[in-house]
């Protein structure tokens, strides 16, 4: 599986899945790998948070109450800004 933070190329679509349910996020991840989108993977709010630190991500999958809130005022932001710039 390649990861978001291992590509460069611009028209890649970026995923981040926070879940940490594995069964769930291995179904996800490879689903959506099969319709080539790059999809990187936190198994909790904090990994979450270190990806979204690092890497621009096109959505971001957040499982229900696994994030912490700082996150996901973090990702609203992060939307909002990249709508209006």
């Amino acid at each position: 599986m390649l990861l978001a933070s291992e590509t460069t190329e611009k028209t890649t679509v970026k995923i981040l899945l926070v879940e940490d349910d594995e069964r769930i996020t291995l179904a996800l991840a490879e689903a959506l790998t099969d319709q080539h989108y790059v999809v990187d993977i936190a198994s909790d709010g904090q990994q979450g948070w270190d990806f979204v630190e690092l890497f621009f991500y096109d959505l971001n999958d957040t499982g229900i109450g696994i994030a912490p809130e700082h996150l996901c005022t973090y990702l609203t932001q992060q939307e909002h800004d990249n709508v209006t710039n």
